[in-house]
């Protein structure tokens, strides 16, 4: 009785060890596809950002302002001017009425 007792707590260990150590490796396992699909990941957040990085500096050139000014006169005709452009003042008072005459006539 007293063997059979020791049998089963040894069993009982045994058992209890072969699981920790499946549970080790199962687990181990798990890991080394998650580093791996982490790392694949990795490369591509890379490649995506080296893209958009090339995309930026690509709209950083296309929106300069000498190109824009060289398209401005080559194709268009258009030159720049010589000194500021006066401001008109106009009260808010007037805008507001020409609003409502323009309305008023359109409706």
């Amino acid at each position: 009785m007293n063997e059979s007792r020791i049998f089963k707590k040894f069993l009982l260990v045994i058992m209890l060890v072969l699981g920790t150590l499946f549970g080790h490796l199962i687990l181990t396992a798990k890991i080394k596809v998650l580093n791996k699909q982490a790392e694949i990941l990795n490369a591509r957040l890379a490649r995506t950002q080296d893209e958009l990085d090339a995309k930026i500096v690509l709209l950083q050139k296309l929106s300069s302002e000498e190109r824009i000014v060289k398209i401005a006169r080559q194709k268009l005709g258009l030159v720049r001017a010589s000194k500021p452009f006066e401001k008109i003042y106009v009260n808010e008072n007037k805008i507001k009425r020409l609003e409502k005459l323009v309305k008023a006539k359109y409706e």
